[in-house]
């Protein structure tokens, strides 16, 4: 039952690879942006064009079982835009690690936790983007401490802005 548990979502990323690619603009990585894409145009087209919808249409109904993050992020970019997506997360991850131990920021820390869950649902879903509040809760303490970010200077131990 475990195992069934974590790695359904890979069962759906398989069925999305064999789905024709169609971008959605950006707005396709994120179910509460599609959301409100279409009660903002009244259309549904735009879902329908995803490849979580094609999954759907398939057999495995995004509502009931998971079809992994980087399907929602190939929705955008495609499959390997979405490895891409994922290497620039995992960079931030070990930046706003180390900038939370060593610089003892804490929108590094934030950002760091936020990033343990986008990770930890890999399998699942894209958590983070999930809901608005979530979101831009990610975005603006990702903005935030890109700006506040300070780089320790491995020579002497001192602190580069």
């Amino acid at each position: 039952m475990i195992s069934a548990y974590i790695t359904n979502g890979y069962y759906g990323l398989s069925l999305a690879l064999e789905q024709p690619f169609e971008s959605s603009f950006g707005l396709g990585h994120s179910p509460a942006l599609l959301g409100l894409y279409e009660k903002i145009s009244g259309s549904s087209e735009l879902f329908d064009s995803t490849l979580v919808a094609h999954v759907s249409e398939a057999g495995w109904d995004h509502q009931y079982y998971w079809v992994s993050f980087f399907t929602w992020i190939a929705n955008d970019v495609g499959f390997v835009g979405s490895l891409l997506v994922v290497a620039v997360l995992a960079r931030w991850f070990r930046q706003a690690w180390l900038d939370a131990v060593y610089s003892k920021n804490d929108l590094a820390a934030i950002v760091f936790i936020l990033l343990c869950i986008v990770f930890l649902y890999l399998p699942a879903n894209n958590q983070i983007a999930q809901t608005f509040d979530m979101y831009f809760a990610f975005i603006v303490v990702l903005i935030a401490w890109k700006a506040t970010r300070r780089i320790p200077c491995r020579n002497r131990g001192e602190q580069v802005v």
